[in-house]
């Protein structure tokens, strides 16, 4: 399926509490044509260019180090990263470039695009596949992890030209199979393991499957960082005018390390999902961490994430979201265990005068969040719009959850010792004991709900919401409401208790384009 192909209509109206409740079963239906809808010989001829289309398709081969006539033909003719960087002119709609294991030190520069239906593909080879094991040269060591570090050279993997590098699939193929890591030698500005950098703009449709975005930091250790890190950097700013890359889709990727998670001038019209974030921090004095710093962004969706670790701020809002690109819809994620006690989850930054949002909050868990859920800082911190809403979300041992909060909110669960600011009709007040399977430690935390049904336990306290394929469902694919209602958290409670990272089942939505 394109990137283009599932549109949705606009989140304004998707999300609004209306239509949340309208319980809509499908946002759109798919055009069928009948067999007559097109003339024989159109059809013929169509089907004749698809088929030399598929014919031209060429694979490409890289490995650390150039091999024989370095031409990249096969794997004992590689390109080196450089010679790709070189050669992209090369590379045509519907290719495929194969990276074998091992580490680089010279970064990606992506300039050449792929094209609707036809995208240009970078992947890990593994042994089973049948193209890349057959070409000269294959070797079996090169089905293992690809690691890209170019030292302080470069970024990782970087666009910096308009509109060049779009059409584009990155795929670990296995967790991390593909690393881009920030090296900690790194002291140029703003440096991302993943950048659009100043000078690009109007990029589109990019896909990254299991890939590891790594910062410098090493994993649960505050760490000086010697620049201002993002695994995820968009700074499409060109010294006058705030440019936007759009319909990037981010699933099954781990991104950590940096002093920010995610640093975004200009992202919009794209989604993260099934993936976990954790890990950002500096003890720099020089830099302000958050989970994400946001500017010029939106209409974004988050789903179905693990995010644990961050320093202060998490959704950090500089300004709102560019005309027609303003909501965020955050649902079925967990964000647990803060890494300082003045974290917070969103907040809107002193001097952001715009309204942000509408912004919608729906089954989330958030444990050990210490300061605050939802806030303001410092003078004329804007608002967040009034028709954003909270609802179906779990606050355990959080700070003061609606301390700022210009939205609706209901049906959320607070216990372990929190702070309620504004009263609910169907708000619930928890239990004593946690409502959770296991809710410590990072790799063995459980954040699944228990079986208990009692008037202070979420199961079967929140209210419908939309039955679309994606609301209605959590991280593991259960469906919400399954036993006839529906539960409030993450996790829809079932009797099979599963490993706590996010898996896709169903597999996510592949390539989602938000918008009209």
């Amino acid at each position: 399926m394109k990137q283009n192909e599932l549109a949705f209509p606009p989140l304004q109206n998707l999300f609004s509490a209306a239509a949340i409740r309208r319980k809509v079963s499908r946002l759109t239906k798919p055009v069928r044509l009948s067999s007559n809808a097109m003339p024989a010989v159109a059809l013929s001829a169509f089907v004749s260019i698809l088929c030399l289309v598929s014919a031209r398709a060429s694979n490409w081969y890289v490995q650390p180090s150039a091999a024989g006539s370095n031409n990249g033909s096969s794997w004992s003719n590689a390109w080196s990263m450089a010679s790709l960087n070189s050669n992209w002119a090369s590379v045509q709609p519907g290719d495929t470039v194969w990276l074998a294991g091992g580490t680089y030190t010279t970064g990606m520069h992506c300039t050449q695009s792929g094209a609707a239906g036809n995208v240009i593909s970078i992947m890990r080879p593994r042994t089973t596949d049948s193209v890349p094991t057959a070409a000269a040269g294959w070797n079996a060591s090169f089905d293992s992890q690809v690691i890209v570090d170019p030292g302080n050279s470069s970024d990782p993997v970087w666009w910096d030209t308009l509109n060049g590098g779009s059409y584009l699939t990155f795929d670990g193929r296995v967790d991390s199979g593909i690393r881009f890591y920030v090296d900690p030698s790194v002291t140029y500005s703003l440096p991302g393991a993943v950048a659009f950098r100043p000078g690009c703009g109007g990029q589109t449709n990019i896909t990254f499957t299991n890939i590891d975005m790594a910062g410098p930091q090493p994993n649960s250790t505050q760490y000086n960082q010697a620049a201002y890190t993002s695994p995820l950097l968009v700074f499409t700013y060109n010294g006058s005018t705030y440019l936007t890359i759009s319909n990037i889709l981010i699933q099954n990727c781990r991104l950590h390390g940096g002093v920010d998670c995610v640093n975004s001038t200009g992202l919009i019209n794209s989604t993260i999902q099934y993936s976990q974030l954790y890990d950002t921090s500096s003890t720099n004095s020089n830099f302000h961490s958050n989970f994400m710093e946001l500017h010029n962004s939106g209409n974004i969706i988050f789903r179905y994430n693990n995010v644990h670790d961050w320093q202060v701020e998490g959704f950090f809002f500089l300004s709102p979201g560019p005309s027609g690109a303003t909501t965020w819809s955050i649902y079925g994620n967990v964000f647990h265990d803060c890494s300082n006690v003045v974290g917070r989850f969103m907040e809107l930054e002193g001097g952001n005068s715009g309204v942000n949002g509408p912004i919608f909050v729906y089954n989330n868990t958030f444990y050990n969040v210490p300061l605050a859920i939802f806030s303001g800082a410092g003078s004329s911190p804007g608002s967040y719009a009034s028709s954003s809403s909270a609802e179906n979300n779990i606050f355990w041992e959080c700070g003061g959850v609606f301390e700022r909060w210009d939205g609706s909110h209901d049906y959320n669960y607070f216990g372990g010792g929190n702070v309620i600011e504004g009263s609910e009709a169907h708000g619930v007040s928890g239990a004593g004991a946690s409502p959770f399977v296991q809710p410590t430690g990072d790799t063995t935390a459980n954040f699944q709900i228990v079986g208990t049904v009692a008037s202070n336990y979420p199961r079967n306290k929140g209210v419908a919401l939309a039955t679309d394929g994606f609301i209605n469902l959590d991280m593991l694919g259960d469906v919400r409401g399954a036993d006839g209602l529906w539960d409030i958290g993450a996790y829809e409670y079932t009797t099979t208790t599963v490993a706590p990272t996010p898996t896709p089942t169903p597999a996510p939505v592949q390539n989602l384009r938000i918008g009209s």
